[in-house]
């Protein structure tokens, strides 16, 4: 089913972690044309990781 639109997400801290611990990481990323992780939401993950 294609719109004609491209699907783009930009994603908060919340549903990477979610995604990553449930192992669907990679799968949720693919679900979209363009997928944008601001650079905060990137440290505070990377920031949790290390815990």
């Amino acid at each position: 089913m294609s719109t004609g639109r491209s699907l783009r997400v930009v994603l908060d801290t919340s549903p990477l972690i979610v995604l990553s611990k449930l192992g669907l990481l990679k799968e949720g990323i693919e679900l979209f044309e363009e997928v944008e992780i601001p650079t905060g939401v990137l440290k505070e993950v990377m920031r949790n990781r290390a815990r």
